[in-house]
């Protein structure tokens, strides 16, 4: 049985692709007992790079969890972005981790 096709899950699709594509390798952090509550949806790493990846639907928008794990992370020096997965790719670039044409 397969995950419903939903915005959100679209995106995630399109995530796991562009990591996949670029060499990247990434896991799903699931939901279920004894999960912190806001972590995010996924754990990538790319070129020695880990980064936590909140994935939205175009109109998805972060809990307060979620804003309090991110805040924590970046504090600790740890990289994380939100949103869909254009604007995944528009962070890679940002960062330098794909470049732009």
């Amino acid at each position: 049985m397969g995950q419903k096709e939903t915005p959100e899950n679209i995106e995630k699709a399109g995530v796991k692709t562009l990591v996949k594509n670029i060499g990247g390798f990434w896991y799903a952090n699931l939901a279920g007992v004894g999960r912190k509550k806001g972590l995010p949806d996924l754990t990538v790493l790319i070129k020695g790079v880990v980064i936590q990846v909140e994935v939205k639907s175009p109109t998805g928008t972060q809990s307060p969890e979620q804003a309090e794990f991110q805040r924590i992370w970046e504090y600790c020096g740890g990289k994380y972005v939100c949103g869909t997965a254009g604007d995944f790719c528009e962070y890679l670039q940002k960062i330098g981790l794909i470049k732009t044409k």
